[in-house]
């Protein structure tokens, strides 16, 4: 018996089948790192593509998770980019995230993620670099550090920090809300062709079939026209 795919694997298979151009673009961006790669020329340019090419991808697929009610949290997200960067860099994930039938889930590709480029990788998403801790010496433990005129209160330091990590909080949840609303847009104006396209279909049978009584009825008239004729010549003759 088959397994269920995990909301990881659905969110990403209808973020693809709903935007096959979203992947298209993401999988000519990952080619196009690894011939620079390969070539050495014009990486950096070519990362930045590809890290520009991955994000409405996994916007859609946050989309998705939201729309099945699930929160897309910082684990799910990492999951989301492995799985993505991971297919992208086999040949049959590759097939199958195309199609949006996607299996499983995939590791973030490493070194060797190409056949014949032993050195070559994917990049995933800019991460800060963790700063390794030092141990402060004999002076530093002594002396605190003296503020600056112009520094601020630790205080006031990490007030503006959760400050400022709220309101990014609250810009990402209005960039998701902005493209969840997009997506149901999308999906309406489908909906709406579709049925646009139906009532054409219906309307042009309904020409047809009045075109056709049309003509039914002129051959009916003017069957009853020669009937009321020749009627006519019988009553004259019997006169006579």
């Amino acid at each position: 018996m088959a397994r269920k795919p995990t909301i990881v694997i659905q969110a990403i298979n209808q973020a693809a089948r709903e935007g096959p151009k979203t992947v298209e673009r993401f999988l000519e961006s990952v080619e196009r790192l690894k011939r620079a790669q390969v070539t050495g020329t014009r990486v950096h340019e070519a990362t930045q593509a590809q890290r520009e090419a991955l994000k409405p991808l996994l916007d859609r697929a946050q989309v998705a998770l939201a729309e099945s009610g699930y929160e897309p949290r910082p684990d799910v997200i990492r999951r989301l980019t492995a799985t993505v960067l991971g297919a992208a860099a086999d040949r049959e994930g590759r097939a199958d995230l195309q199609r949006g039938r996607l299996t499983r889930e995939f590791a973030v590709p490493g070194f060797g993620a190409f056949a014949g480029a032993p050195r070559l990788r994917l990049v995933t998403p800019k991460a800060p670099a963790a700063e390794p801790a030092r141990e402060p010496g004999r002076a530093e433990r002594r002396e605190p550090k003296r503020r600056g005129p112009g520094e601020p209160k630790p205080a006031r330091r990490r007030e503006e920090i959760r400050a400022a990590r709220e309101a990014e909080r609250a810009a990402e949840r209005n960039r998701l809300a902005a493209a969840r609303r997009v997506s149901m847009l999308e999906r309406s104006a489908s909906k709406h062709r579709r049925a646009a396209d139906a009532a054409d279909r219906a309307a042009q049978e309904l020409r047809e079939r009045l075109e056709t009584l049309e003509q039914r009825a002129a051959m009916e008239r003017r069957a009853a026209e020669q009937a009321s004729e020749e009627a006519k010549r019988a009553r004259n003759a019997m006169q006579r």
